[in-house]
């Protein structure tokens, strides 16, 4: 099975609450776990950064899904490569809701990287 990577950055579309994020992250969890995608979900003041692994064809789908997803827009994708090991092993999906000034959190500069493109 060749393993692939995709990092992509998208806007949300209106405001998202926190149960609304909630509920978007446990069905990716669940979908996700299923199809042997595992990976990342950040958001911070409107902008969701996602990183996925898994089965190249798994990833492939998961996108085609994402592009028609009318929660968000502007879906910019940052990296999308084949890889030999995957950063997230054994998590289905982690996520983290940066709320407030992200200085000081451990991904507080990454997301400035990221939302800087």
């Amino acid at each position: 099975m060749s393993l692939h990577r995709l990092v992509y950055m998208s806007t949300a579309v209106g405001v998202l609450r926190a149960d609304e994020l909630d509920k978007v992250y446990l069905r990716a969890k669940a979908s996700n776990a299923a199809a042997g995608i595992t990976g990342l979900l950040l958001f911070y003041e409107g902008t969701f950064l996602q990183l996925l692994e898994g089965p190249a064809a798994g990833i492939s789908s998961l996108m085609q899904k994402l592009r028609r997803d009318k929660r968000h827009a502007n879906l910019i994708i940052l990296e999308s490569s084949p890889i030999e090991t995957r950063i997230f092993p054994a998590a289905p999906m982690q996520h983290d809701v940066v709320l407030g000034d992200r200085e000081g959190h451990p991904l507080g500069d990454a997301l400035d990287r990221a939302l800087e493109l």
